[in-house]
């Protein structure tokens, strides 16, 4: 078990997904889409390999931990919980912030690549490392907002909600000569 923060651990998942997104772009202009699949074969035995070797054995933890598992809430509890203002918000917010996520993360690539002039694949993998690149600060200070108290989770999640929006107007606008101005753009995927 380790005293890190979530951030501070989830950082390198960006490090990692930045990091391989320029690689994948590269090895597409020089190999084909074909590298992709070969170079996620040969990490994914590297990675068995550092979990065989290097993961730490954890035992077991006894019924005592795991506590009374028969303590449940009952569905009219639970529904009723659900429909209150602050479980509907959250819902709603979830669906919001789903919606705007789905157009830049599921459909940027497929804009690059269909709305602008012959843009490089480099740049698709570039664009990922960059906003990934963006997301490591944020996750390393993260911990320091919530715990100063002077900001609350609705303050967060409508700017994040708002950046992400203003991500998109952005997108649209770009010179569709310019496809590497996406790039100005993409740091502001690690406030979103």
């Amino acid at each position: 078990v380790s005293d890190e923060a979530y951030g501070d651990q989830r950082l390198w998942s960006a490090v990692g997904w930045g990091g391989m997104a320029f690689m994948a772009g590269y090895l597409v202009d020089a190999f084909g889409v074909a590298s992709i699949f070969f170079s996620y074969a040969a990490l994914v035995l590297v990675n068995v390999l550092v979990i065989g070797v290097w993961m730490p054995r954890m035992p077991r933890p006894s019924s005592e931990v795991l506590g009374d598992s028969r303590q449940t809430t009952s569905t009219a509890a639970w529904l009723k919980s659900m429909g209150s203002f602050k479980a509907l918000w959250m819902l709603t917010n979830l669906l919001v912030y789903g919606i705007l996520t789905a157009l830049v993360e599921s459909f940027l690539n497929v804009f690059i690549m269909q709305d602008f002039a012959n843009p490089p694949k480099v740049l698709l993998g570039a664009a990922t490392a960059v906003m990934c690149a963006f997301e490591i600060p944020v996750f390393k200070y993260v911990g320091h907002l919530w715990t100063s108290g002077r900001t609350s989770l609705i303050d967060v999640l409508v700017a994040a909600e708002l950046v992400l929006a203003l991500r998109c107007v952005l997108y649209a606008i770009i010179p569709r000569g310019q496809p590497w101005m996406i790039l100005l753009v993409e740091p502001l995927h690690g406030f979103t």
